[in-house]
């Protein structure tokens, strides 16, 4: 029964000192939680969008990098795939100038 009493006291104290005030307006808080929440809801909308801007930037640059790398490791191996077939053309212009089947002088490569 102390227990009930002592919470009844700490209640009046508290009410003595003011309380919890209503407000106004029911109306006027469920608008200001209706705002507030439309608020919170184009904020995180907005910065959605402006993630999602960035982060697709970032792909896009990432994507023209990656092609930009492929398009210089094709023309690398083709540039290398052309020296050794000229340097495979003149080893056989020379075999075939030594067993007398040209008279043409191989061609010399520089690397």
């Amino acid at each position: 029964m102390t227990e009930l009493e002592e919470w009844t006291e700490e209640w009046s104290s508290f009410l003595n000192n003011g309380g919890i005030s209503s407000c106004e307006s029911w109306r006027d808080a469920a608008n200001e939680v209706d705002t507030f929440i439309s608020n919170l809801v184009a904020w995180y909308q907005q910065l959605l969008t402006d993630r999602l801007a960035l982060y697709q930037q970032e792909f896009d640059n990432l994507e023209q990098q990656f092609l930009n790398t492929y398009n210089n490791l094709v023309d690398g191996a083709n540039d290398q795939r052309n020296a050794i077939n000229a340097q495979f053309a003149n080893i056989q212009a020379q075999l075939d100038a030594i067993r007398g089947q040209t008279t043409v002088r191989p061609a010399t490569t520089h690397l």
